[in-house]
């Protein structure tokens, strides 16, 4: 067993409340008569006995996000940690959002050691969460905030391992279950917790200890995360009834079935679970099993990847309104010629004109059957306009703001929706700037584009009465933060640039350097296509000389050698900021590294 503070990420966990009720979830999530929700003295009291923790602090649930105190909970972890990001890759947008938020992860990953065994860790707040509605709500404050996030949405098959199992049930003697729980795997690779009830070695024994109305745990105070395994003997009666250490099954948690055994039934009754009444139940039979698949003790996904969906996810456009408002000097056939130049697909035009244009720019565009048009009197100035353009638009939706003379491509919102866009970023292009875009013209004379979200924290911190008194566009522009701001170009939406190459080539020759799962999945794909892993680094001295795949395992001194017998250094680990910056001082080149994403 690991003391908390020899943790990567010890959780709090702010609610059990959930959108899903996954198979065997480890928050036993569709079992609580009532889920609860952290108030937020005890998350106060949970983040500041955190403090001198050098790993992550993880925001658990259930689903956090939607705890009606998200967002006051987020930036209180980021005042309390100072959060101040030096790379925040999603002020852009991003066509391949997950694998985007690995590479950034990579920049905040360290190293560390305990018991002899090298580790890795991303320092600062996380966030765990399976993509609610809420994500998107939230989503500017969530890249602000998190350096490292665990998401999964559930749209690919992932295995959970059944939790409700009691080795008492399963025959196991004392000399054998001591054994199998000093070295579960649960407790040794994921997290301890911070419930409403206190703080936990174990994340489970904490959720064990919330659904059977359990003693609770150790106060919430400075320093309890130093406490050693000497310590934890008044929380492992949870271990008990507990099946993590155990040889069982998994089951795929879209199922959202649980595997329970005969003692654990008879407490789920005791406790009246909503999800034994729904018969979500399965009875364990170790010996004629009905899950899907043998015990996993690694990641529930094949594929880190494989836990989100870009194409159905909530986090990409919906829809645009195009907001146009007429100043003095538009005339009639402008105002006609910029409605039927951007009538394209998935694009509702908001055109404010004065009283005089109103009737003549409503009929022609009822005699031209122009469709997704709203025409409205000009009542009051530019700000007022926008606000009551802002009342127009639907949920996950973005607002352009154009002069007359915009011209959208026909590609324009069919393009953009395949992009994770923040909601707190200003996009801004001038007719007189030297940024230029194939999705975007002017004809002729000067104008302006900023397209933008309703839900961007720079309009809600003004409020609907400061964006009234706004006059112009330039003064619309300033709500925002200059980090926010982003020129929309070509080269915005281009795939992200860095200094990682994504594939293997053939006939290539490759040193891996890391030796856990991931050197192991790197081995297998540079195999699948041919190529040759000449031998592993890693920085654990304890491994050096020993063999893995049977190739030498080697310490990164090994990479010095100026006649090399190598092309290019897989870094199988996700401490990439700390390997990458020890390859470059052993006089490698970014041309001959390559980072992956598992």
């Amino acid at each position: 067993m690991r003391s908390p503070k020899d943790m990567a990420t010890i959780q709090i966990d702010i609610t059990n409340a959930c959108i899903h009720n996954c198979s065997n979830c480890t928050r036993l999530c569709g079992h609580h008569k009532h889920p609860f929700f952290m108030n937020w003295e005890t998350f106060k009291r949970a983040v500041d006995s955190l403090e001198g923790f050098e790993g992550r602090i993880g925001i658990m649930g259930g689903e956090p996000t939607i705890h009606p105190e998200f967002k006051r909970f987020v930036e209180y972890v980021a005042e309390k940690f100072n959060v101040s990001k030096e790379f925040n890759y999603f002020i852009s947008p991003t066509s391949n959002f997950i694998v985007d938020r690995k590479l950034e992860e990579r920049n905040y990953s360290l190293t560390y050691e305990y018991d002899g065994v090298v580790a890795q860790r991303t320092q600062g707040p996380g966030l765990f969460s399976s993509i609610s509605s809420n994500y998107y709500k939230y989503y500017e404050l969530i890249q602000d905030v998190f350096n490292y996030q665990c998401l999964n949405d559930h749209s690919h098959a992932c295995f959970h391992q059944p939790v409700l199992i009691s080795r008492h049930d399963l025959k196991i003697e004392d000399d054998d279950w001591n054994r199998l729980r000093d070295n579960c795997w649960i407790q040794n690779k994921w997290s301890a917790t911070i419930t409403p009830k206190g703080c936990f070695f174990c994340e489970i024994a904490g959720a064990l200890d919330m659904l059977f109305d359990g003693p609770g745990g150790w106060p919430i105070e400075k320093g309890w995360w130093k406490r050693t395994p000497e310590d934890f003997k008044d929380q492992l009666h949870w271990c008990e009834i507990c099946g993590l250490a155990l040889n069982t099954c998994s089951r795929n948690a879209n199922e959202e079935i649980d595997d329970v055994s005969p003692l654990l039934l008879e407490k789920l009754k005791d406790v009246d679970s909503p999800k034994l009444r729904k018969g979500k139940i399965c009875l364990y039979d170790e010996k004629n099993e009905t899950s899907d698949k043998k015990v996993r003790k690694s990641n529930y996904h094949d594929n880190n990847l494989n836990r989100f969906n870009c194409s159905q996810n909530a986090i990409y456009p919906k829809g645009f309104n195009l907001i146009y408002i007429e100043d003095e000097e538009d005339y009639h056939e402008q105002i006609c010629q910029f409605i039927y130049s951007n009538n394209i697909q998935m694009l509702k035009m908001i055109v404010f004109v004065s009283e005089e244009q109103f009737d003549n720019i409503n009929n022609y565009v009822k005699e031209n059957n122009i469709q997704n048009v709203n025409i409205y009197k000009k009542n009051g100035g530019f700000g007022n306009c926008i606000n009551i353009a802002q009342k127009e638009t639907g949920e996950l939706c973005w607002n352009i703001i154009a002069s007359v003379n915009v011209r959208l491509s026909n590609e324009f919102t069919s393009k953009l929706i395949k992009y994770a866009f923040n909601p707190g970023t200003l996009h801004i292009i001038r007719s007189d700037s030297v940024e230029r875009n194939s999705l975007i013209s002017f004809e002729n004379s000067v104008g302006y584009f900023m397209l933008y979200n309703p839900n961007a924290s720079a309009l809600i911190n003004i409020g609907y009465d400061g964006i009234a008194y706004c006059n112009a566009p330039d003064e619309f522009e300033k709500f925002w933060n200059e980090k926010k701001k982003v020129l929309f170009s070509d080269n915005v939406l281009l795939p992200r640039e860095t200094i990682n190459k994504m594939d293997y080539e053939p006939g290539k020759r490759y040193v891996i350097y890391g030796t856990g799962q991931y050197g192991h999945n790197a081995f297998e794909s540079i195999k699948a296509i041919g190529s040759e892993v000449v031998f592993y680094v890693d920085s654990n001295k304890s491994l050096y000389g020993k063999m893995m795949n049977s190739k030498v395992i080697y310490g990164p001194e090994k990479l010095k050698n100026k006649e090399k017998v190598y092309d290019e250094v897989v870094i199988a680990t996700v401490a990439y900021k700390d390997v990458r910056d020890t390859l470059l001082n052993l006089g490698l080149t970014d041309d001959e590294i390559v980072a992956p994403i598992f």
